[in-house]
């Protein structure tokens, strides 16, 4: 967890969305926490419950890999319904 001072107030800012913010980890951080931001979509890894409790905002990325998650499915259908894989290899081995 990477722990940043910003404008007099903490920020708490988890790397790895396997890693719950437990309450004593974010007690340690002091009483300035403010804010815990994650770079994820979702927040199923922080005690959001203890969080509002304790007056701690919570900052996520939400829909921010709708599009691209949608592009990837959409080229990994064609390229397996066209067999391009398949087709790239004979092109190489003549």
């Amino acid at each position: 967890m990477r722990h940043f001072h910003v404008f007099q107030h903490d920020l708490c800012h988890p790397q790895s969305n396997s890693l719950l913010c437990f309450r004593d980890i974010l007690k340690s951080v002091g009483p300035n926490l403010k804010c815990v931001s994650t770079m994820t979509v979702g927040y199923d890894h922080l005690d959001v419950e203890w969080l509002k409790g304790a007056g701690i905002r919570i900052g996520n990325t939400p829909n921010v890999l709708t599009d691209t998650t949608a592009e990837l499915v959409l080229a990994l259908l064609l390229a397996t319904s066209r067999r391009l894989i398949e087709s790239h290899k004979c092109l190489l081995n003549g």
